[in-house]
């Protein structure tokens, strides 16, 4: 009997140990969800338990009260990045404490990120990758698809890489092919600005363009950063060295850029980020470029999604034997890592 008595003793304090040790999360009409929490972005905050395969989504709106011994990244709506300890106070509030004693209190629609810091690289990691196949009999056409992206967020900067390549074949026609890549990085500063440097490549046979790179830099804003909306926009310059299929000599040249970036993601399990740059050349008599991309993604279980994709070229003066444009529409079926 007592040593049946000291078991439930030692079962019931393991369990509360355990509990302590875990995040709680409070939304409407006082549901709770212990466990251990992940991030919130885009509106949602997720949150995994000992209790379920799946992570758990929760609408950041209808929290309610949030307790964690986590270490936490956090970025408002005016672009103030803090870290530290968070503990809810009043209603919907959020007080956040350094390690240094500083203390900072945000209210929760205020905040639009907020990570947990792990030492753990992939914990403040993404990536993404997906494929597509359209093949006819006809002509024996064939078109293969591939995008990949992985990003990464720290304190004060984030960076960025994305490729895409597209290949298709048919008899008694060309061969097409096309390939883009970026690389870009972001240090964010006070009020939403940030100092942004970027490196790209871009080759595709409808242009003669054998292969593009862009070295970019320069600043940008959020113009709008919310938990639905990011909307900015930079200026800044660029280097452009151009290799053509029918030129032997690679040319160099300077641009200003300037580009817009819309991203919309609460609209349910479908998001949309739209982006586009505006290239003038100097000293060549008035030539413009311009690169656009839309990207929708409609998220499915298990972190799988579906997706469409746009891109779309223009060179006011292309080389000899190249089109002005060149555009490329994709759908594919992919899985994230989040």
């Amino acid at each position: 009997m007592l040593r049946k008595f000291l078991s439930i003793i030692v079962f019931a304090t393991i369990s509360l140990t355990g509990f302590s040790q875990n995040d709680t999360i409070q939304f409407s009409k006082n549901q709770t969800l212990v466990g251990e929490l992940k991030k919130m972005d885009r509106g949602v905050f997720g949150i995994e338990t000992s209790y379920s395969d799946k992570d758990f989504a929760v609408d950041w709106s209808e929290v309610t009260y949030i307790s964690s011994k986590s270490h936490f990244l956090i970025t408002s709506k005016n672009g103030r990045r803090v870290d530290g300890y968070i503990e809810t106070v009043g209603d919907r509030m959020l007080k956040i404490t350094n390690k240094d004693g500083s203390e900072y209190n945000y209210a929760f629609d205020d905040i639009v990120f907020l990570n947990t810091i792990k030492d753990n690289f992939w914990d403040q990691a993404y990536a993404t990758v997906d494929v597509g196949l359209n093949l006819t009999k006809a002509n024996s056409y064939k078109q293969t698809s591939f995008n990949t992206s992985f990003g990464y967020i720290g304190k004060q900067w984030s960076a960025d890489f994305l490729y895409s390549s597209l290949k298709s074949s048919q008899d008694s026609v060309q061969d097409t092919n096309r390939n883009n890549g970026s690389l870009v990085m972001k240090f964010f500063l006070r009020k939403d600005w940030y100092i942004m440097g970027s490196l790209s490549s871009l080759s595709n046979t409808e242009q003669n363009l054998n292969l593009r790179v862009n070295s970019t830099l320069g600043m940008g804003k959020y113009i709008i950063h919310t938990n639905s909306t990011y909307w900015g926009v930079s200026l800044g310059t660029n280097s452009n060295r151009e290799e053509y299929f029918s030129d032997s000599e690679p040319s160099f040249s300077w641009e200003a850029v300037g580009g817009t970036e819309l991203n919309l993601f609460d609209v349910g399990d479908l998001s949309l980020l739209t982006k586009v740059d505006v290239y003038y050349g100097f000293g060549e008599d008035g030539r413009w470029r311009t690169d656009y991309n839309l990207n929708t993604k409609y998220d499915l279980p298990l972190n799988f999604y579906v997706n469409l994709n746009l891109s779309v070229n223009y060179d006011s003066r292309p080389s000899d034997g190249g089109s002005n444009t060149d555009y490329v529409i994709t759908t594919g079926f992919g899985w994230s890592l989040d």
